[in-house]
C-alpha cells in the first residue's frame, strides 16, 4: 500500500520555510499531493500571486529537489 500525505497551504509565495515542509512530509510517503489555499480568490495584498503563479514558483522550487519533484502529484 501506497503512503500519501497532503500539504495544504497559501504558499503566498513560496519559500525556503516550504521547502523544508516538503522535504520532511515525504521522508516516508510514496506521494505528496500539494494544495493551494485561497486558489479562488482575486489577487488583493493577502494573496498577492494567482494560483497559477503559486504552482510555477513551487515548481521552480522543486526543480533544485528531485527527491521531492519525483514524489509530487499535482
Amino acid at each position: 500500500m501506497k503512503k500519501v500525505k497532503i500539504v495544504v497551504g497559501r504558499f503566498n509565495p513560496p519559500h525556503i520555510g516550504h521547502l523544508s515542509l516538503f522535504r520532511a512530509a515525504v521522508v516516508d510517503c510514496d506521494k505528496l499531493i500539494i494544495v493551494l489555499g485561497s486558489a479562488d480568490h482575486p489577487n488583493d495584498t493577502k494573496n498577492p500571486f494567482s494560483d497559477h503563479d503559486r504552482t510555477a514558483m513551487i515548481s521552480a522550487m522543486l526543480i533544485s529537489d528531485p527527491e521531492i519533484k519525483s514524489r509530487v502529484t499535482s
